[in-house]
């Protein structure tokens, strides 16, 4: 990812640290940092100091994309802005994650 974001292998999956401005070019970067990976993913949520509605809807079909390719997606450490962000928006963190990989 670019503009903060970065990706890094962990062990059968990847993890994705999110940019500090989770914005509607963040999440276009975020996008496709996931259709790339295919595999289970990690999001690093603890630097998001703003997230936008375009990046809920990308965090939401994140979520159901991993799911119907059978893997899965958690958002780790999430920053007390990227929290207060979902609640405005009306977004539950269980919607932006699976609970663990599908089977």
């Amino acid at each position: 990812m670019t503009d903060g974001g970065t990706t890094a292998s962990e062990g059968r999956g990847e993890t994705i640290v999110l940019a500090d401005r989770l914005d509607i070019v963040a999440a276009r970067d975020l996008r496709t940092a996931v259709l790339a990976a295919a595999c289970d993913i990690v999001l690093d949520a603890s630097h998001v100091s703003v997230m936008t509605a375009p990046a809920v809807q990308v965090l939401a079909a994140a979520r159901d994309h991993q799911m119907a390719g059978h893997h899965s997606l958690r958002i780790d450490r999430p920053s007390a802005a990227f929290m207060a962000s979902a609640r405005i928006l009306g977004v539950s963190l269980e919607r932006m994650q699976t609970a663990e990989c599908p089977t």
